[in-house]
């Protein structure tokens, strides 16, 4: 069932504007024309993409009674309903005989065609076991097979469709895309019947949307979205929203309709700041979708196309849109930012480089771990997705539909229980178990640091994410299951060979042993065991899409890299560090001298790493404590916190944030080359949990 309504009422603001009707009326048809010459299919699907003979055997098959005899018109199932294929066909017909680009313009025979399914879908009545197929989906659709016949067909058509297009009122008990959504039908209905108050109504609700939300669903302080709670879901609801809003945006600009700038500004915004760090190549961080990651073919088009619709308008940051724009044919396996982002509403960390990305996701009992398996099961083995998953990109290609034979006990940068058999149902959604998660960044470089639970196992786990870079640390690894205790340093794909340290030959297929301090190289990434020791598996394995969502039954087998470190059964403080450095070659992998980053501390209190090179430092302050980094500087706080250090000559720049987001202060006390007492004032309120960065400068002397 859809949100519980809300319990204020809907008072029309007219975004902003104070219009007459006649200006209002006058702006209709500029509208309709943009919005009918960008109709696309459910499936994404261009009309330019069907063929005439497509389109003539849509012609050929449809029956007398205007269905289809391929088409299953039951109610079906949660996630799809067959039924619409009715509407998408129509769409494409709708067009074909409107567009004076198609053979069939301005056919009679095609308009008949169309209007006859019209008569079959509306004398059918059918409704779908989803409410969002009923409230959005099929009132989306229909409105998208009527707009292009305004005008051509008999008012009686239109009138029909009313009670769809009315069914999800009242809008305001939907948030974030939903809200998006119903808004939509509201301005195709109003389209429909020439009403400029339904359509200022669906612009206003849209725009109502474009805000911070730090309490809510939808855009977050940070430029991550939330949706079904307090649920990261940037590339999934959220991805839907960017190209919508954006489309919305595009298709009022410059008419009375249009949204206020401030407004505008701020969803350019979330689209740069937020969803951009997100992407890398075609693809949108499978730490960010949600369930969707159990859907093939999942990418990030919906973004792409929504930076192609805000581009088409004029704004400050016009060419940084003209630039995603242009790479949404071809994104080349590319970022489009360079640095370091952490996510503080989200738990979420990005690093981006030239050569490749990485993103991190923790939990924290202020966020929810997974979404309820919605549409019949879809997302419903995302236990640990919020658990420390570390995604490692190059051309975001590593783990492209792999998910129906991943081990989901084995999400990369997590550190799970092995247990057998299938996962408990009642352990999917909720929120984590501890308050510490959190990262700070200096834009450029980043520290993430988690107190992980989980029923009785836990740790600490961080990541220090340098220009080379990650390094994960983790220590006080304590477990009281009977059941193997893993941290996996990645499950993806298999492309091309994979090399270990000492051998003189790519592996063939196998397992192997990873002892402390071995070294493999696959597909441009070297890992280095600093700590720990594992397996490496070069292996085939097998599954099905419906075997962790509702796709395909049908088994699948896929080359599988997946390596771990073993921490045994009930263990008990154990801990492990390893490496993950871009090499472009196996000889480049294994001439890196991993000592040039050195692990200051790994223990229960304190996560520390040295980056000699650089000279950088970074640590995570699981209470309060002091370090001394090797260049002589000592530091000590009163209060937990991640920490950035990096000297100069003069001075040194350190950066902080409050992983627990609930202290409004603390004492950074320097001592060795730097000596100073600094009182640091925290973030508050929606910014708890951000990066605040200062700099401390020796004195000057005479």
């Amino acid at each position: 069932m859809p949100p519980a309504a809300l319990d204020r009422p809907f008072i029309p603001t007219y975004n902003g504007f104070m219009h007459t009707t006649t200006p209002l009326l006058a702006a209709l048809p500029v509208l309709h024309e943009r919005f009918c010459a960008e109709i696309q299919l459910l499936n994404g699907e261009a009309l330019d993409s069907l063929d005439s003979s497509a389109l003539e055997r849509l012609l050929e098959s449809m029956l007398p009674d205007g269905s289809w005899a391929d088409i299953e018109y039951s109610p079906g199932d949660l996630r799809a309903w067959a039924a619409t294929q009715h509407l998408v066909r129509l769409i494409s017909l709708s067009m074909a005989w409107s567009r004076a680009d198609t053979p069939l313009h301005g056919q009679a025979g095609v308009l008949a065609a169309v209007l006859r399914g019209l008569e079959c879908w509306y004398a059918k009545a059918l409704v779908s076991p989803n409410w969002w197929w009923n409230y959005i989906g099929a009132p989306t659709l229909l409105g998208n097979v009527l707009l292009p016949l305004k005008g051509a067909c008999e008012r009686s058509y239109i009138d029909r469709a009313a009670p769809v297009f009315t069914a999800h009122q009242p809008a305001l008990q939907f948030t974030g895309q939903n809200l998006v959504w119903v808004a939509a039908v509201e301005i195709r209905h109003g389209l429909l019947t020439d009403d400029p108050d339904l359509i200022t109504q669906g612009f206003t609700l849209i725009g109502r949307e474009i805000r911070l939300v730090p309490s809510g669903e939808g855009i977050q302080p940070d430029m991550s979205f939330f949706q079904h709670g307090r649920l990261l879901y940037s590339g999934g609801y959220g991805q839907g929203f960017a190209a919508d809003v954006a489309f919305f945006i595009w298709l009022s600009d410059g008419t009375p309709y249009a949204l206020p700038r401030a407004t505008v500004d701020l969803f350019t915004r979330y689209l740069l700041d937020g969803s951009r760090w997100l992407v890398r190549g075609r693809t949108f961080d499978y730490g960010a979708i949600g369930r969707e990651i159990t859907r093939v073919g999942h990418d990030a088009a919906r973004f792409y196309q929504g930076a192609g619709f805000l581009a088409r308008i004029d704004h400050p940051r016009h060419a940084e849109l003209r630039t995603l724009a242009a790479a949404y044919a071809d994104p080349a396996g590319r970022s489009f930012v360079s640095g370091n982002r952490y996510f503080w509403c989200a738990d979420l960390m990005t690093h981006h480089r030239a050569d490749y990305a990485l993103t991190v996701r923790m939990t924290s009992n202020r966020l929810l771990n997974a979404d309820r398996p919605w549409c019949g099961g879809e997302g419903r083995l995302c236990h640990h997705m919020a658990e420390g998953a570390t995604f490692m990109y190059r051309d975001g290609d590593e783990y492209r539909d792999l998910f129906p034979v991943w081990n989901w006990r084995q999400i990369p940068g997590t550190t799970v229980e092995q247990q057998e058999g299938p996962f408990d149902p009642d352990g999917l959604c909720g929120v984590g178990e501890r308050d510490f998660a959190g990262g700070a960044s200096d834009g450029t470089v980043g520290c993430a640091g988690m107190d992980f639970s989980r029923r009785t196992l836990t740790a600490k786990k961080s990541w220090f994410l340098f220009d080379e870079g990650l390094l994960a640390l983790g220590a006080g690894i304590s477990a009281q299951a009977e059941a193997p205790v893993r941290t996996t340093l990645n499950q993806c794909r298999r492309r091309g060979p994979v090399w270990l340290q000492g051998t003189g030959t790519p592996l063939p297929p196998g397992a192997y042993a990873l002892a402390d301090g071995a070294a493999f190289w696959h597909d441009g990434m070297a890992y280095h065991l600093l700590a720990g020791q594992g397996t490496l598996q070069v292996t085939t394995q097998a599954g099905a899409w419906n075997d962790c969502g509702v796709g395909s039954a049908q088994r699948e087998e896929q080359p599988v890299l997946n390596a771990g470190l073993d921490h045994g059964v009930k263990p008990t403080n154990a801990g492990y560090a390893y490496l993950v450095l871009p090499a472009a070659t196996p000889e480049q992998a294994f001439t890196q001298d991993p000592a040039r980053f050195v692990i200051v501390r790994n223990d229960a209190q304190l996560q520390a790493v040295w980056q000699a090179q650089a000279r950088r430092g970074q640590a995570v302050f699981y209470a309060p404590g002091a370090l001394t980094f090797p260049d002589g500087q000592h530091i000590a706080v009163d209060r937990p916190c991640v920490l950035l250090y990096r000297p100069d000559d003069a001075q040194a720049q350190f950066t902080l944030a409050d992983p627990r987001q609930r202290e409004d202060a603390l004492t950074l006390s320097l001592s060795g080359l730097l000596c100073a007492t600094v009182g640091v004032s925290l973030p508050q309120q929606e910014y708890a949990g951000s990066s605040i960065t200062l700099t401390v400068g020796r004195p000057v002397s005479g």
